[in-house]
């Protein structure tokens, strides 16, 4: 007899679970292949939240000029909650540098991570873009015409914030509304002038621009980025060198460079010490 259509559907949802995850490795070896082909050690794999990817090309460069030149460290960035969900589902990725402190407390709620890992690295800044032109006050977005670009809430911190920014100015206003799947596409979509204007990370735009409006960082939830160690970093000293360079006067001299605001003091969960 064959198998009921309820089992073929399960099994067909597994198989494409298998497969995403194959292709996630197939992508960070390629990776790897092209940027660190003559290093013999271990490879240290890190998820970053789309919005960080620029600033942390920079500290993985500086972390490897000052500390370890042959480390073989891979990136992948993309939208928070999708990294998330990758992690959740058995992804090699041993550091998760996520947009918000959502993911990584729920990676912590699902054992998935090292024990007093999570720290807040960075502070995001949500601005509104239109370039060429500046807007006086955001209240002026209630009679624009014109589509906004936003990342997806659902899985973008910053997409989640330029929608609590919206609602507050006109909850009940139909907003034309361009979805990006990271803060990084919808920045794009802005920048390539596909979509006249929308919200955007600080850290994103070069600071000699011009036409940028800041968002009161009262009018959304924090933007408060943190960041993990997964089960996958133990027994990984080097993972766990490169986590506590993330913190040091170094880097945090470079995330500040970025745009970014710094937490008072770079300090484990509950224990206020440093790594």
């Amino acid at each position: 007899m064959g198998r009921s259509p309820g089992k073929r559907s399960a099994s067909r949802q597994a198989l494409v679970i298998l497969a995403a995850l194959w292709g996630l490795l197939l992508s960070v070896t390629g990776h790897s292949a092209q940027e660190d082909h003559n290093s013999k050690m271990p490879p240290i794999y890190i998820a970053c939240a789309a919005n960080f990817f620029v600033p942390l090309k920079q500290l993985v460069a500086d972390y490897k000029a000052r500390h370890a030149p042959e480390a073989n460290i891979l990136i992948s960035s993309g939208s928070s909650g999708s990294l998330y969900r990758q992690i959740k589902f058995g992804s090699p990725h041993q550091l998760f540098l996520s947009a918000d402190r959502f993911f990584p407390q729920q990676l912590e709620r699902e054992q998935l991570v090292l024990t007093d890992s999570r720290q807040t690295y960075a502070i995001g800044q949500l601005v509104f873009w239109q370039p060429g032109l500046k807007l006086e006050s955001l209240d002026e977005l209630t009679s624009l015409q014109s589509p906004l670009a936003i990342a997806n809430p659902k899985t973008a911190p910053y997409g989640q914030a330029a929608r609590e920014v919206l609602n507050r100015l006109a909850p009940n206003k139909s907003w034309q509304l361009i979805t990006g799947t990271s803060i990084a596409q919808t920045h794009q979509f802005i920048s390539s002038g596909n979509v006249p204007a929308g919200f955007t990370s600080r850290s994103l735009i070069p600071a000699s621009t011009s036409a940028v409006l800041e968002v009161p960082s009262e009018w959304h939830q924090p933007l408060i980025q943190q960041m993990v160690l997964t089960r996958k970093a133990k027994d990984q000293p080097q993972a766990t060198q490169l986590f506590a360079y993330l913190s040091s006067p170094d880097a945090r001299t470079i995330i500040k460079a970025h745009g970014y605001l710094l937490p008072e003091k770079p300090a484990l969960k509950e224990a206020q010490q440093p790594l």
